[in-house]
């Protein structure tokens, strides 16, 4: 296994624990760079360190799901979070 979670420790020293949506990983390389260039990327425009960590996790989840390395699709980044959405 991968990742089983992803965890932000906050202030107060607990943890926010994020479960990983992965649902078929063809190939890994360029998946921790995409996770850090997401977070770096939405914490710049605003977003607070949850919302860019379960935004990096969807992204990670796609970029994991293609053979070799590619771009995100922002319509797919959407489509992945529409499908896990209640």
């Amino acid at each position: 296994m991968l990742l089983e979670n992803f965890k932000i420790r906050r202030q107060c020293n607990s943890f926010l624990k994020i479960p990983t949506i992965a649902k078929k990983i063809l190939h890994v390389s360029g998946a921790g760079n995409t996770v850090t260039s997401t977070i770096t990327m939405t914490l710049k425009a605003g977003c607070n360190i949850t919302e860019s960590a379960y935004l990096a996790n969807y992204v990670g989840d796609l970029v994991c799901e293609v053979e070799g390395i590619v771009p995100i699709e922002l319509d797919d980044l959407f489509n992945s979070i529409n499908s896990e959405s209640i």
